[in-house]
Formats: structure tokens, sequence, C-alpha cells
């Protein structure tokens, strides 16, 4: 807990930093961009991170050639996420910026 809660103020301590440096407006549409970011970065694994650890090791215990199935599977739809994100921000950095 005392961890947390010095990585919050130091959090806070960092962000009143930033705002001084570069001004209200420019921090207003940081902010904006990391609650953005911060959102995608949960949607982003579609889940895939929360698959392997609950049906994974009931793969393994049955048999070990599915859960080499469930892994790739997962590695996959992560790779497919990732490319995908990947070129729509490529597309839309125009935009974005």
């Amino acid at each position: 807990m005392a961890g947390r809660l010095i990585g919050r103020g130091l959090n806070a301590l960092s962000q009143a930093v930033l705002a001084r440096q570069i001004g209200p407006s420019a921090f207003g549409l940081f902010s904006i961009a990391w609650a953005l970011l911060r959102v995608v970065s949960l949607l982003g694994p579609l889940g895939m991170d929360s698959a392997m650890v609950r049906f994974g090791p009931a793969r393994l215990r049955e048999d070990p050639r599915r859960f080499r199935g469930l892994f790739y599977f997962t590695a996959a739809v992560a790779l497919a996420a990732g490319a995908v994100y990947g070129a729509l921000c490529y597309l839309g950095a125009g935009w974005i910026a």
C-alpha cells in the first residue's frame, strides 16, 4: 500500500510539473490522449491474457497439444489485433497529430 501511495504522489507531482511546463491547453490535450491510451490498452489484448490464465491450465492437464493450440491461437489473435491497431495508427497519424 505504501508503494501505491508513493506512486500516486509521484504521479500527481509529475502531472503538476508537466502542466506548468507545457501550459493548460497542451496539458488538456495530453490528458485526453493519456486517458484514450489507457482505455485502448485495456481493450487491446481482446481478453487473450485472461483466456490463457483461465483455460490454459485445464488444457495443459488434459492434453498438451490442445494447450499448444490455445497458446498459438491467443498469440495469433494478439498479433493480428496489434497489426490492425498499428495500421490504423499509421494511416490516421496525420489526423491524430
